[in-house]
């Protein structure tokens, strides 16, 4: 695999991994996963933007550790889905988790299925 998923949503932490991949996939299916735009929350928008202050969107002249872009077309609601080149992961990902768990945002690993950190 040559990307790494994380999913971020705002809203209470789930219980455990199994409930967790439940509200994953039915936040993703309603939002991400929908033909119609819903725009992301104020939560989601402000850890987007922290985001893309830290590692600007792709472009010619940019490092940048996205896969996908713009990075805001995985933000609908209450989730982000984040698409990290997988040679980026080790450097991203624990600022990732440690911005959403600052933010009290939910963060979830899909591939792994089980809750950050």
């Amino acid at each position: 695999m040559l990307t790494y998923e994380l999913a971020i949503w705002d809203g209470q932490r789930p219980a455990n991994d199994a409930v967790a991949l439940l509200n994953y996939l039915d936040l993703y299916d309603q939002y991400i996963e929908s033909e119609d735009y819903t725009p992301p929350c104020q939560r989601i928008s402000i850890f987007a933007q922290a985001l893309l202050t830290r590692w600007p969107a792709i472009d010619d002249s940019t490092n940048s550790p996205w896969a996908v872009n713009p990075l805001e077309e995985n933000a609908q609601g209450p989730i982000i889905y984040l698409i990290v080149a997988r040679s980026k992961a080790a450097e991203v990902v624990p600022f990732i988790v440690q911005l959403a768990t600052h933010n009290e945002l939910v963060c979830f690993d899909p591939q792994e299925e089980c809750l950050l950190p």
